[in-house]
């Protein structure tokens, strides 16, 4: 009788054991995922500054091709004048 009784009060503690375990390890998990979510948001805001940030660039650039072409015009104009 005693050792069903300590072997039931083993169970019992190995039992609450695992179960606080449980829980710690899905409270780790739900942080991880929280963590993931983040980052994941963190990475979609870069991107989209990153396209915004490059169609800057092509319209600078072609700004920049609009004012060679300006300029190669204009000089091939001074050179005829003279």
């Amino acid at each position: 009788m005693r050792k069903q009784r300590k072997s039931r009060q083993d169970i019992d503690e190995f039992t609450k054991g695992y179960e606080l375990k449980i829980r710690e390890l899905q409270n780790e998990i739900k942080g991880l995922r929280e963590n993931s979510r983040e980052k994941d948001y963190q990475i979609r805001e870069l991107n989209k500054g990153m396209e915004i940030g490059n169609a800057h660039v092509r319209e600078l650039q072609d700004e920049l091709n609009n004012y060679k072409q300006k300029y190669h015009i204009l000089e091939m104009k001074e050179n005829k004048a003279k």
